[in-house]
């Protein structure tokens, strides 16, 4: 049975990290106006350039063809940390890999809690027992297409879903920016765009690489590119 579409959309910095360990992101503050694409349509009046910036970079459109949302737990707490306990996404079903439920305390973090958000659920399981579960639900996206997944992040669950071979497309918008703090020994660290799981059966799936084709290049005005990739492993 087909299940939903598996899709990563991330920022980084030139190096391929999102944010610090901490979850400082705030590296992206001087993008965060948007900007104006560097070419536009043959349609578009020299005039009208200016209606056309682009404030999220493409992402606000991504989302609004989303479905479920798709992240781990420390990526939750975070998130819900920095917006002080609203979630940014409330109108999308959430789903956290977490052995602890959303309204308790994680035993090993010190991060806050606050009251999940609705349609928000903990998973348990392994992204595969994940993979099959979403697989048997009989639901279907508000254009009545198979529902759309966001894999949120953080970087292992990126990882993990890339190597089940689900993920279908990767989104991803790079500011000229590299974090040095991410980048400079004894430094804060940074947290990589993607780490992939160590293959417990011993198989060569975990030793092979994922391969992407470029299907569009949008390139801005203050330096930041959007890129669109399928992935060859996909579905």
């Amino acid at each position: 049975m087909l299940g939903p579409d598996y899709m990563i959309f991330a920022v980084t910095d030139l190096s391929m990290h999102t944010s610090l360990q901490d979850g400082d992101n705030s590296f992206l503050a001087s993008y965060s106006k948007g900007a104006r694409l560097t070419s536009k349509s043959e349609e578009m009046e020299d005039d009208s350039k200016e209606e056309h910036i682009d404030t999220t970079y493409g992402f606000d459109d991504f989302l609004r063809n989303m479905d479920i949302i798709l992240c781990g737990r420390g990526t939750y707490d975070q998130i819900m940390t920095r917006q002080q306990g609203q979630w940014p996404y409330p109108s999308h079903r959430l789903i956290v890999f977490s052995e602890t439920p959303l309204d308790q305390p994680v035993p090993t973090s010190n991060a806050p809690v606050y009251p999940p958000p609705a349609n928000s659920s903990a998973f348990g399981g392994t992204p595969q027992d994940l993979v099959t579960k979403l697989s048997k639900e009989k639901t279907r996206s508000r254009s009545f297409k198979r529902s759309s997944v966001w894999v949120l992040g953080g970087p292992t669950v990126r990882g993990a879903m890339l190597q089940l071979g689900v993920v279908g497309r990767v989104e991803l918008v790079v500011v000229p920016t590299i974090i040095k703090r991410a980048n400079t020994a004894g430094g804060n660290g940074g947290v990589p765009l993607w780490a992939f799981p160590a293959n417990e059966d011993g198989g060569s799936s975990a030793h092979e690489d994922v391969r992407l084709e470029l299907i569009d290049c949008r390139s801005y005005e203050n330096g930041v590119i959007a890129l669109s990739y399928t992935v060859g492993n996909g579905n």
